[in-house]
This record gives C-alpha cells, structure tokens and sequence, in this order.
C-alpha cells in the first residue's frame, strides 16, 4: 500500500529548508513523482521570490510623454506688464472718479456736451467689444489645444 501524499505545508517545509526535514518526508519526496513536482515548484517560486528582477524599459517614457504634448506659446513678459499696467491705471482712475464725485453722481457728466458723451460712450463700448471679443478668442484656442471643443 502507498503512503498518503504530503501536505503543502509539508513540502513547503522540504522546498524551504532542506536540512529540517524528517528522513520520511526526504524518502518520500524521492519515491513520489507529484510530491517532487510541486516540491520542484515551490523551490523555483521560493528563489524568484527572493530575487526579484527589476523591471527594464526599453524606451524612454519622458521622452514618449512630452513628443505628445502640443507645443507651447510663450507670452513675452512686456505684454503681460501693459496689460496690467493699463488696467491698473483704469481701475486707479474709476477710484479717483468715485472718491470724489460719490456724492454727487449726476453733476459728473453734467458740464459736458453731447458729442463729448457720444464720443467717450462710442469709445468705451467699443473698447469692450474688442477686448470682449480677444477674450473669447484666447478661450476658444485654448479649448482647441485642450481638445475639449
């Protein structure tokens, strides 16, 4: 009659450490073809588990990355301070304006004439429009690059 397999627990063991096993489980791992097979299994798993390999890439992922990205638009640094410059001074003016006619309001365009305030009105509606209309465009460019449009 033969003897019943071994556990798994058992074959870890011989698989592990060979030294510390009994001369029965040895015997038996020598005379039993399925124990030697999964004792041969776990001494591979158990030796590449201790030296694992380290990854390798044979290319270089950056350099992947970044030929997908679009290419940038650089903003010189001159444009930026008009643009904050101009809109400082006309937010320094609107303050100057309601410092000193908040009290009185309707006298601001009171001593002006008609085609004056035509003027400073068709002006000011017109730089809007055209500084409204930069704006979207500017938007629309970035959703091209963003791909979101």
């Amino acid at each position: 009659m033969k003897a019943p397999h071994l556990s798994d627990e058992e074959i870890q063991t011989y698989a592990l450490r060979l030294d510390t096993v009994s001369e029965e489980i040895h015997t038996h791992i020598q005379e039993c073809e399925l124990c030697r097979q999964k004792a041969q299994a776990y001494q591979l798993l158990f030796t590449t588990l201790e030296k694992p390999v380290a990854p390798v890439f044979d290319f270089d992922l950056a350099a992947e990355v970044i030929q997908q990205l679009p290419p940038t638009e650089t903003i010189t640094s001159d444009s930026r301070f008009t643009s904050y410059s101009v809109g400082g001074g006309v937010l320094v003016g609107i303050g100057m304006l309601f410092f000193y006619f908040f009290n009185y309001p309707i006298y601001l365009f009171e001593g002006l004439s008609s085609i004056t305030l035509s003027i400073l009105l068709t002006a000011t509606v017109g730089i809007s429009l055209f500084l409204g209309y930069d704006l979207y465009a500017k938007y629309q460019k970035q959703l091209k690059v963003l791909n979101l449009s």
